[in-house]
């Protein structure tokens, strides 16, 4: 580990902290921790040393430590500022966490140590290649990591085909009507449940024999089925149960989308599909092939209904006022009268329904109101357009010379670099007083709304209108229809 030491004449470096994960995988909350790891690791070491620590988010989520430098958009800035004198140091919690790209390793140590900064991680200290030895021993250490990286995928992968093929589910939900075997040799496979399954076959037959997905839900509720039942790690139980806190405090019955995702199942005829492995005989089947096929053939395959002309389908800005969930296009008596409805496949306690003309109508007022502000605020649009140009060219000057680094010595570097980035703020700053890039769009659409097409006026919406609220009828007094514009103003109607 090294020590403290006073870069350009600073008493305390400023260092910038990098947090990456390769996939996230849907991990939210307390069990997604690794970010929160990384940021405590960091900050121990920039206690430790010293350091004024800036973690910058958001953290690079998703992002392949194998990415080139031009695809990682905190370290790139990261090195971008120490290049520029703006901070000293960059640091990552582990060397795996800033990189595991021989290019990308090489490329960033020799931008910052010509900055004169420091590169460090957690678990290695200071990294450099200032001798043979360090440069040797850096790249011998991140080519064992890609090495070990690789392996385990490989043997994870050899992992997975064997538990298939022993019948072992790759996944943690267990689907009504099975348990998980936690014991003996087939521990880790599914056995049913009789009095689950016996609840599993009705719902079947019901659909078979023509009931809708809505009667199978209403009946499979009154059973006492809930949504993703999951076994509990305290009870070990699939079913509610009254003292557990842990996963049936707050059990709903199980929703209609849920319906049709048991329905759909293929687990319940004993098969395990994950990605290209197959196991079609993995444990005991809940439900005859026959009548498994028969309900699939009661999914009807519609053809595709041409797209919405209403001006706010497939926006996603309006929102039931209950349940909050997008609003859809619908209708009533017989296509007589458009409407906006919540989707009719929630779980709303009080659906929404409103008038498409109504609706649209009050939108498109307050678009038009907002737009007509903007023309008052902006000059020509010819000189708007200019002005946003300006923008584009510094910005793509200042990148090109981000991606050429190599061509520059360090003293030219930063000199070139800052007077690129203060070109890309005086263009960005005449842009904003004229109105922003948006303004010239906005001149002629808010004096001749009509003349545009309707995904022109679609366009118009999105970069005006943040959402739009209905509530139900009698709910809220005053007006049905809140609309949040981007500018920050709420209208209500």
């Amino acid at each position: 580990m090294g020590t403290t030491t006073t870069i350009r004449g600073k008493s305390m470096k400023k260092a910038i902290g990098i947090v990456r994960v390769s996939k996230e995988d849907g991990r939210k909350g307390e069990s997604f921790s690794s970010p929160k790891d990384q940021c405590d690791d960091m900050r121990r070491l920039a206690a430790e040393q010293g350091w004024q620590l800036t973690i910058p988010e958001p953290h690079e989520i998703n992002i392949s430590g194998n990415s080139q430098l031009a695809d990682r958009p905190q370290l790139s800035r990261a090195v971008m500022a120490v290049q520029t004198g703006q901070a000293d140091a960059i640091v990552g919690a582990t060397t795996e966490r800033l990189w595991w790209n021989q290019e990308v390793r090489a490329q960033v140590l020799r931008l910052v140590i010509e900055a004169e900064g420091e590169v460090w991680s957690c678990d290695e200290g200071l990294l450099t290649t200032e001798s043979a030895a360090e440069e040797f021993s850096g790249t011998v250490r991140l080519a064992a990591d890609r090495f070990r990286r690789r392996q385990d995928a490989e043997k994870a992968r050899k992992a997975q085909v064997r538990a298939v093929a022993r019948g072992v589910v790759p996944w943690s939900d267990v689907t009504f009507g099975y348990r998980l075997i936690e014991e003996g040799e087939r521990k880790g496979s599914w056995e049913s449940v009789p009095e689950q399954a016996a609840i599993v076959q009705r719902a079947f037959q019901m659909r078979a024999e023509g009931g809708t997905i809505k009667e199978v839900s209403a009946w499979l509720a009154r059973q006492g089925v809930t949504a993703k039942p999951r076994t509990c790690r305290e009870h070990k139980h699939i079913e509610p149960m009254e003292d557990c806190r842990a996963c049936c405090a707050d059990a709903k019955p199980i929703s209609y989308h849920g319906v049709q995702t048991l329905l759909r199942s293929r687990t319940l005829l004993g098969e395990i599909r994950f990605g290209q492995l197959t196991n079609l005989e993995a444990f005991e089947p809940i439900v005859e092939r026959d009548l498994f096929e028969r309900v699939q053939r009661r999914i009807l395959v519609r053809e595709p209904r041409a797209p919405s002309q209403r001006i706010l389908a497939r926006l996603s800005v309006l929102r039931c006022g209950t349940c909050g969930s997008a609003m859809v296009v619908g209708s009533a008596h017989h296509s007589q009268y458009a409407l906006y409805r919540c989707p009719p496949t929630g779980d709303c306690p009080r659906r929404v329904t409103i008038a498409a003309p109504m609706v649209e109508r009050a939108v498109v007022e307050a678009v038009k109101k907002d737009l007509a502000d903007e023309v008052g605020r902006a000059s020509a649009a010819a000189h708007i357009r200019a002005a946003a140009d300006a923008v584009d060219q510094a910005r793509e000057n200042y990148r090109a010379a981000f991606q050429a680094f190599s061509d520059f010595t360090d003293e030219i570097t930063r000199a070139r670099l800052l007077q690129l980035k203060k070109q890309w703020d005086e263009a960005q700053e005449q842009l904003d007083q004229l109105g922003g890039p948006d303004a010239a769009a906005k001149l002629q659409p808010a004096l001749h709304w009509d003349w545009l097409s309707v995904e022109a006026k679609r366009d118009l919406i999105r970069a005006t209108v943040k959402g739009v609220r209905i509530t139900p009828a009698g709910a809220q007094p005053g007006g049905r229809i809140t609309i949040a514009m981007v500018s920050g103003e709420i209208l209500v109607q």
